[in-house]
């Protein structure tokens, strides 16, 4: 029913706009929702791609059994001052050597959804730079979350604006980079493409060269764009690596929307084959707690003092680990591969 008809309708819920249906949870199994009336639907949002293994995951619940929960669950537990015993080796034996990116040997994890996360990689960043006029790089059309941080550094709504036009920002500079505008299918337009690439690479060259490279905190990438679904060539991102790397500006990919297998890796990244490391790496959404790895050079102790205090769920560490677990090293969850069928004229 429609949720204006159902009789769980309050006064206030009327007003929310955002509400699509309520749900049966219980009820929900796999990929498939049961909504108020029990009718049974296939659920392609996935609670906003968040569901890595479906709802009613039996391994989920079998992990929450096995990992003593119950001593998580009647206390907020700050794992940044006041950790379990067991966890540095749990962290280290698991999810740092069974998932972490290539050359990064620290994660930290926060509360909250992703948004959270990218809050916590431009503050670390910005602390990094350690300069009073640093600056946030983005490309264009980026959508990093919906935090006023995280609109200052350029990111842009849910609804496609400009966030500067819906909150102000904060006084942190952002610099937004031009970002290719590929047509598709790929390989009738691959001359146009390259053009393309080759016009945004000269364009960021000289933006970065007139602007001081030193006062520019970090660079945040997508690698597939969530506001429109964009992306690039492996060369250009490689390119964009290089450039970053020669100017010693942090490269941060945002992998909230594209880890934890969604594009046939862990990290949808890892196909770029960089020429070096990322410096930062922020997860979320099916990685069912947000947070990021980090290059050691990156997190000195001075940054340390600044991050969150409960240093995420310890019931949503066991279910990342539980997920790293069942989709092994090597290969992808569940043997999943996300087709992405792009058809623009």
């Amino acid at each position: 029913r429609c949720v204006q008809e159902t009789d769980a309708v309050t006064p206030h819920t009327k007003d929310l706009n955002t509400i699509q249906c309520f749900v049966n949870y219980k009820k929900c199994r796999g990929n498939f929702l049961c909504d108020i009336d029990n009718n049974i639907m296939l659920d392609l949002d996935a609670q906003l791609g968040s569901l890595a293994l479906g709802y009613n995951d039996k391994q989920f619940i079998k992990a929450l059994k096995k990992g003593n929960m119950d001593t998580f669950q009647i206390q907020n537990i700050s794992q940044y001052l006041y950790p379990s015993i067991d966890l540095p080796a749990f962290i280290h034996n698991n999810i740092l050597s069974l998932a972490a990116p290539k050359g990064l040997t620290k994660v930290l994890f926060s509360e909250g959804p992703g948004t959270n996360a990218v809050e916590l990689a431009i503050k670390i960043a910005l602390l990094h730079s350690n300069r009073p006029d640093s600056l946030i790089a983005s490309f264009q059309n980026s959508q990093h979350g919906s935090i006023n941080s995280v609109f200052s550094a350029g990111s842009i709504s849910n609804s496609g604006k400009n966030a500067d036009s819906i909150l102000p920002s904060f006084n942190f500079g952002k610099l937004v980079l031009p970002f290719p505008q590929l047509k598709y299918p790929l390989e009738k337009n691959t001359t146009t493409n390259m053009m393309e690439e080759d016009r945004c690479l000269k364009e960021i060259k000289a933006i970065l060269n007139k602007e001081r490279h030193e006062k520019i905190a970090g660079l945040l990438v997508e690698p597939i764009q969530a506001n429109n679904y964009g992306s690039a060539s492996n060369d250009f991102f490689q390119k964009i690596r290089e450039l970053t790397g020669s100017k010693k500006i942090p490269f941060i990919v945002d992998e909230i929307n594209t880890g934890c297998g969604t594009t046939g890796t862990m990290w949808s990244h890892n196909d770029w084959n960089l020429p070096q490391p990322a410096d930062i790496v922020i997860f979320g959404k099916k990685t069912q707690i947000s947070g990021l790895f980090v290059h050691p050079k990156i997190l000195t102790m001075s940054e340390w003092k600044f991050i969150d205090l409960f240093h995420g769920s310890p019931l949503n560490i066991i279910l990342l680990l539980s997920l790293i677990h069942i989709s092994g090293p090597t290969k992808p969850l569940s043997n999943s591969y996300a087709v992405f069928c792009l058809k623009k004229k």
